[in-house]
């Protein structure tokens, strides 16, 4: 294995998160990008999830878009 994204962030994640807490961030990064309607290829997109990857993992949360309904099944 080896760390899910580049550089020292990249380093301190494999280090300290485990995997159920990785994918519980991969499951909020789809629904930020699907509600938010982010492009990968837009920096500032980008720059956003990084932000609000360090937030869900190491700080204080990442907060769910405004007015945010999950589907029912």
């Amino acid at each position: 294995m080896r760390p899910p994204v580049p550089g020292e962030l990249g380093k301190k994640i494999y280090e300290n998160i485990s995997q159920e807490a990785w994918d519980m961030w991969v499951h909020h990064q789809t629904m930020l990008i699907n509600e938010h309607r982010l492009s990968m290829i837009d920096p500032k997109s980008r720059a956003f999830l990084l932000t609000e990857m360090e937030n869900f993992l190491f700080g204080t949360g990442s907060e769910k878009p405004a007015g945010y309904v999950p589907k029912t099944d």
